[in-house]
């Protein structure tokens, strides 16, 4: 059944290196948010890859060369998308996220960890590939926490978008960072879109949040009012 279905999406006359991916049609969208609806009563890593598996499978041909090309631009994915309003039960970034990892996973051969899991994994999208697997090998190797390799990862961002300006004082410029992210995640982040969190991640995305408010807390301290005094609140 699933190979029948995956013929109803990709149509290999195309030729792998082709730029136009045949839209899918209504009833090959309806098959997808049902196998994926299935998928997602399970969990944990192997949950985000397969459904990636699946998605670029049936809309690329098993081609991962074609989804980093088209992305969620190609018709056939924006369909899907939509549904995540309707009766899909994962958000239209979880989708993107699964592919993107599952994408990933494929092009730098990574093999299942005992200790990496998706929030790591998500941590070095968008990084060179050199980096991304020296940053995950030393995450594996160290055991960091997510919210480790989340900073480690920020640092090679923030390098490679340099402008060469002068820069400020780097505490005040990474406090300001912070605030633009956190204000972002406010905005773009809602309460409906955790709650389709896997539970392996909505815990890891409590640790996080959980461990960056308490190492706030204790610079906070550490920071005096202009007249010297520090908020009672945050007083020894």
């Amino acid at each position: 059944m699933t190979e029948q279905r995956n013929q109803l999406m990709y149509s290999p006359q195309l030729g792998r290196d082709a730029e136009v991916v045949e839209e899918a049609s209504d009833r090959a969208i309806d098959d997808m948010v049902q196998d994926l609806n299935e998928l997602l009563r399970s969990s944990g890593m192997d949950l985000a890859l397969r459904i990636g598996k699946m998605i670029i499978e049936r809309f690329y041909g098993g081609d991962t060369s074609r989804w980093r090309l088209h992305r969620s631009k190609d018709v056939s994915f924006r369909k899907l998308a939509k549904r995540a309003d309707r009766d899909l039960r994962i958000s239209a970034a979880g989708l993107y996220r699964a592919v993107a990892l599952y994408d990933m996973t494929e092009r730098l051969n990574i093999k299942r960890s005992s200790h990496l899991g998706p929030t790591h994994l998500r941590s070095v999208l968008g990084l060179p590939e050199n980096t991304q697997l020296s940053l995950l090998k030393e995450a594996e190797d160290m055991r960091w926490t997510t919210v480790r390799l989340e900073a480690e990862a920020a640092k090679h961002r923030s390098i490679k978008g340099r402008k060469g300006r002068c820069p400020n004082d780097p505490m005040l410029k990474f406090v300001r960072n912070l605030a633009k992210t956190w204000n972002a995640l406010q905005r773009h982040i809602s309460a409906d879109e955790i709650g389709t969190l896997m539970p392996d991640e909505r815990s890891a995305l409590y640790r996080s949040i959980d461990e960056i408010k308490v190492n706030m807390e204790m610079f906070l301290r550490r920071i005096p009012k202009q007249n010297g005094e520090t908020p009672a609140r945050y007083a020894r």
